[in-house]
């Protein structure tokens, strides 16, 4: 049977050996391929901006939604072209491929599915 003070050591002994090999192994982070981050905005087309506008690249889990200022940012995608969705109700559901990461941010028109209300104004 082991005393404290031969049971303490072997427990700090193990802990630095246990910290030292997380610190020397790599994260999964940095052992991943070149990531790809996307952004840009989405607006009407009269260049109003869209908020709530769902973002997403189909068949997997990155997905977001444009801010007050119609603008997404989406993180973490591997190297490549990407296709994106576009979705808000009473706007036209929009798909793009993006290949070209250099043209960033992206400017995403989404037109209406209704036509535009024009208040007439009486003389």
């Amino acid at each position: 049977m082991r005393n404290r003070s031969t049971t303490a050591g072997f427990i700090s002994g193990s802990l630095m050996l246990l910290n030292s090999l997380l610190i020397s192994t790599p994260s999964s982070a940095q052992t991943t391929s070149k990531q790809t981050v996307l952004s840009g905005r989405v607006v009407d087309t009269e260049l109003h901006p869209l908020a709530g506008v769902s973002v997403w690249v189909p068949g997997t889990t990155f997905t977001t939604s444009t801010n007050a200022d119609g603008a997404f940012v989406l993180e973490g995608l591997g190297a490549g072209s990407h296709a994106l969705r576009f979705d808000l109700p009473a706007y036209l559901l929009t798909e793009i491929t993006v290949s070209d990461t250099t043209r960033l941010p992206l400017i995403i028109k989404l037109p209406a599915t209704r036509p535009a209300v024009r208040v007439k104004r009486r003389p």
